[in-house]
């Protein structure tokens, strides 16, 4: 019983650190829906980017901290890049031809990391190795810097929507688009600043839970699907409800795996996901 309930502690705070990183990938997704009404499908793979990134410069610069600032500058300019090259010129058509658009851009990317780095997975060593005792078990450390990190990434995106100019010009595009071109706002310049900040952020997640796995070149595949149940289920572009669904969905993975394989937790997720569609179809703070 004693090792039920420690199991449970520690998948809790499994779940909770889990929660905080999906909650960087699936705020950019939502921010991205939120403001230019477009479903993402490429999302998953500046996630993946992240993580090569992180793997590339590493071989030969060995400095974690660095890759938190590079890697996501250059995730955000990349992603500011397609937007202009490949998805301008299907913005504010039918949702269609952005989610072809989209799935064919993230196919692409794929394709390439597969052909530069090759189909073998790549592992990087956790920049933090100290272990701390919970209850008589050892928990990593490095876990605790990943919460750190995704917190204060979210915090610091709330600020920069709150508090900024940028931020102000964002939400008043989100509202209305027509009257935010009237009063002088740009939209092209909030689009880049929103695909770039939402790429970033799922780069960041990326990066932070690449030591925790392998880094292969399909990895954003697997996250996304979590992303588009997440977004779904806390309302489409509502990042408060990104963030409560994130880690709704973290300990329902986390804590569902102590009693069931965890192939089954994705599954209770997509139930849970389905439930909640039929009680509340507009997720849990979007309005009716």
């Amino acid at each position: 019983m004693e090792q039920l309930w420690t199991q449970l502690a520690l998948q809790s705070i499994n779940g909770f650190v889990l929660g905080m990183n999906l909650a960087l990938i699936a705020s950019g997704l939502a921010l991205i829906f939120g403001v230019m009404d477009v479903v993402n499908f490429a999302h998953g793979e500046f996630y993946m980017l992240g993580a090569y990134l992180t793997w590339l410069i590493m071989q030969f610069i060995p400095s974690f901290a660095l890759n938190l600032v590079v890697a996501p500058i250059i995730v955000s300019a990349l992603g500011i890049v397609i937007l202009y090259a490949l998805l301008k010129s299907v913005l504010g058509k039918k949702a269609i031809y952005t989610l072809l658009a989209t799935y064919g851009i993230g196919m692409a990317l794929r394709e390439l990391v597969l052909i530069f780095f090759g189909g073998t997975s790549k592992s990087i060593q956790p920049p933090i190795e100290t272990k701390i005792t919970i209850l008589t078990m050892e928990y990593s450390l490095y876990r605790f810097f990943i919460l750190i990190c995704s917190l204060l990434v979210i915090v610091g995106l709330w600020l920069f929507l709150k508090k900024s100019k940028y931020g102000l010009w964002i939400r008043a595009t989100a509202q209305d688009h027509e009257m935010a071109a009237a009063i002088g706002i740009s939209r092209p310049l909030i689009y880049a600043i929103v695909f770039g900040v939402g790429s970033g952020m799922a780069s960041i997640a990326g990066i932070l839970m690449a030591p925790l796995t392998t880094v292969y070149h399909t990895m954003g595949i697997d996250i996304l699907l979590l992303a588009f149940i997440i977004v779904v289920v806390g309302g489409m572009g509502s990042l408060k409800g990104a963030l409560i669904a994130s880690l709704l969905i973290g300990e329902v993975q986390a804590v569902g795996s102590i009693f069931i394989k965890p192939t089954y937790a994705f599954i209770l997720c997509q139930i849970l996901l389905m439930v909640i569609l039929l009680v509340r179809p507009q997720g849990i703070l979007e309005k009716r």
